[in-house]
């Protein structure tokens, strides 16, 4: 047997992604476990599930955050420059979980890339090699006061760095980007190696932008039926299943 601790009202923060709803399932721990005393009513449920285990209920704590994948739509050698679309699948039946240009604009601008449209579940960007090796991002400050030469040769870019860094503070952001230091001031990107560490840093960063805290809520009649009894029900395990919700086809 498990038991599930479930929010019973909404939280009183603000509104975010990040407030806790009610339904959503706080903690699954095992049968007879010993619950705080603030973990009951008037903010928590209690669901105790005979024939389930823990490790399978804890798949409904599963957070909803955004899920992105890219995909290469034009690009042109001679410039070394790309366009590509990031899609999100954690957006909802009925626009839950839309991304916003608000929430996403300056992942893809600190890498030095320009939004080319957008969609409720996509964003497509444009960027050259270049953009992404100089960019605020890569060299982890503002480099608005340096200036970059580009050597491009159809493979490779030596980018040579002017004024502000020393030369010791290029060869060591050439270190921490794990890409070749050129004395005395300049440094070789390929276009690969520079496409993924943005994809992986952007990847990274849209999936912690929460949708909700839990994917998986108790419905409306659930809750009901636990208001009803007092805060704790015992069910079986297709009953707690036909009390449950995926937030992704709302």
């Amino acid at each position: 047997m498990c038991e599930l601790l479930v929010k019973a009202q909404d939280s009183t923060a603000a509104e975010s992604a990040g407030k806790w709803r009610a339904g959503r399932i706080v903690a699954v721990m095992p049968d007879g476990h010993e619950w705080g005393d603030k973990e009951g009513l008037p903010d928590f449920y209690l669901i105790k599930v005979p024939g389930v285990t823990v490790d399978a209920a804890k798949a409904y704590l599963a957070e909803w955050n955004h899920d992105p994948a890219f995909e290469l739509t034009a690009s042109q050698v001679s410039t070394d420059s790309y366009r590509y679309k990031m899609t999100s699948s954690a957006v909802a039946a009925g626009g839950k979980g839309t991304i916003t240009l608000s929430q996403v604009r300056n992942f893809f601008e600190n890498w030095g890339a320009s939004i080319f449209a957008s969609t409720s579940d996509s964003v497509t960007f444009e960027f050259t090699v270049f953009d992404l090796a100089t960019s605020n991002k890569f060299w982890s400050k503002d480099v608005s006061a340096i200036t970059f030469t580009d050597d491009y040769d159809q493979t490779d870019h030596t980018i040579l760095v002017g004024a502000g860094p020393t030369d010791e503070q290029i060869e060591r952001n050439c270190l921490i980007n794990d890409v070749e230091y050129v004395a005395p001031r300049s440094f070789k990107v390929t276009r690969n190696q520079i496409r993924q560490a943005m994809q992986a840093d952007i990847n990274a960063a849209l999936q912690r932008v929460m949708v909700d805290r839990r994917r998986w809520y108790i419905t409306g009649a659930g809750m009901t039926a636990l208001a009803n009894n007092g805060g704790v029900l015992t069910v079986t395990p297709a009953q707690l299943v036909n009390n449950l919700r995926d937030g992704y086809l709302d």
